[in-house]
């Protein structure tokens, strides 16, 4: 068993983009797919080397789209993040030790961060660890995207 394994939730409708184009988890980033980015920093991170997808809907053009590489779980009804970590619990449950959640359109997440992050919650003990950011302006925090 490993210690630690990547789950990446890529299974929502991104309703909120208005978008017809491209499944919400494709949309391109300076040409590179907010999902493909996360995944090269998964495995850049050195945390796992088959990182595990949340697919849903249009699960057959993300699957298309990124190929071997990754493991995917089918999150059949779309009921939120919960949902997809349920989803995606009898098919990790005894594969690994600890589970890492990111979203599929959180491309901006470093492979050290992902690292760092992994580390300290291994390192803690804990039941569970979440990264955030703090600042004094978020303004100017959203900005910098």
């Amino acid at each position: 068993m490993t210690k630690i394994k990547a789950l990446i939730l890529a299974a929502g409708k991104g309703t909120r983009l208005e978008n017809n184009e491209f499944p919400k988890a494709l949309l391109p980033l300076n040409g590179i797919s907010m999902l493909k980015r996360v995944v090269n920093n998964v495995l850049e991170s050195g945390i796992d080397n088959e990182p595990t997808i949340v697919v849903g809907h249009r699960a057959e053009e993300i699957i298309s789209a990124m190929g071997s590489g990754c493991k995917y779980i089918l999150q059949e009804k779309l009921e939120g993040t919960g949902s997809a970590v349920l989803s995606a619990k009898r098919h990790l449950q005894n594969s690994a030790e600890n589970i890492l959640v990111i979203y599929a359109d959180n491309p901006l997440i470093s492979s050290e961060t992902i690292r760092r992050l992994a580390v300290s919650h291994i390192n803690s003990g804990g039941v569970f660890t979440m990264a955030v950011i703090k600042t004094d302006d978020f303004e100017d925090w959203k900005k910098s995207l």
